[in-house]
């Protein structure tokens, strides 16, 4: 389904929302683990890009006030994106989305985030 701002909009299955801008070409993001555990205090974010690791890939949260975001690592071998918000990173409640954004303007967001504990 194309939207008025010229956005591709895309569903799976699940809780998982797909958007790829047009201005993204062919590329599209699939966020494909989204945990927060609240006693380790880390959020771990995992994704593919249908284009390998031909862009750099940054994953954001927004949960509450809070919101925060962190390139993410590509590897070659399992041939997806990740990245561990620890520390000072992390944020203290369960975040209500997470989203990964391409440089090429393409992106995924989900609200199904997983893990133990809603609040550190």
């Amino acid at each position: 389904m194309t939207s008025a701002d010229g956005s591709l909009n895309l569903a799976s299955s699940g809780d998982f929302h797909f958007t790829t801008s047009a201005a993204a070409g062919a590329e599209t993001i699939t966020i494909t683990k989204a945990t927060f555990n609240s006693r380790k205090g880390e959020l771990k974010v995992e994704a593919t890009s249908s284009l390998g690791d031909s862009f750099e890939l940054t994953a954001s949260f927004v949960a509450g006030d809070e919101t925060g975001s962190l390139p993410m690592t590509y590897n070659d071998k399992k041939g997806k994106w990740s990245v561990t918000f620890t520390g000072t990173e992390v944020p203290d409640t369960k975040p209500e989305s997470v989203t990964v954004t391409s440089t090429s303007g393409a992106f995924a967001t989900t609200t199904d985030i997983g893990g133990k504990g809603n609040q550190r």
